[in-house]
């Protein structure tokens, strides 16, 4: 493009303006689902505690959630099970930990690729921003020592 062609005098600024106001505009044309009521954490177990989703089909209302979140309170932190199928699940989940401990977010750990399991990681990782752990980081680690390469199926 020639350079005489390139806009420049008094229009522009207003161009640049109306450009950067409509970009800040975006983020709230993005509506927010309701906020999830919460569900209370069982113990299941020493530090284990799993949020019982209800048995239902995804709506609006209940923002996908129908898996059980869990989470094991460790020595040095807490560890978060499939965090659930919303930004609202995962805040839920993260509200429910915070009832029973103040120790910090560890990590994530997401057992498969259903959205109803993974999709509350956007709070987990607002909350505390950390390394997710998911399937392909998961490795088997025999009680004999060996590397975990040797007990594959080949």
């Amino acid at each position: 493009m020639p350079l005489d062609r390139i806009p420049h005098g008094p229009s522009w600024p207003i161009a640049l303006v109306s450009c950067l106001m409509l970009a800040l505009a975006f983020p709230t044309l993005a509506e927010r689902g309701p906020d999830l009521p919460d569900y209370p954490a069982d113990q299941v177990a020493p530090g284990l505690y799993v949020i019982h989703g209800p048995v239902d089909y995804p709506t609006p209302e209940n923002q996908g959630f129908m898996n059980n979140p869990a989470f094991p309170i460790t020595e040095t932190g807490v560890i978060v099970v499939d965090p659930g199928s919303s930004v609202q699940t995962g805040e839920m989940v993260l509200r429910q930990i915070r009832k029973v401990t103040d120790k910090p977010l560890l990590a994530v750990l997401n057992t498969h690729v259903h959205g109803d399991h993974w999709l509350g990681n956007q709070a987990m990782l607002a909350f505390a921003p950390q390394e997710l752990k998911g399937p392909a980081s998961i490795s088997i680690v025999p009680a004999s020592g060996d590397s975990p390469d040797s007990r594959l199926p080949t």
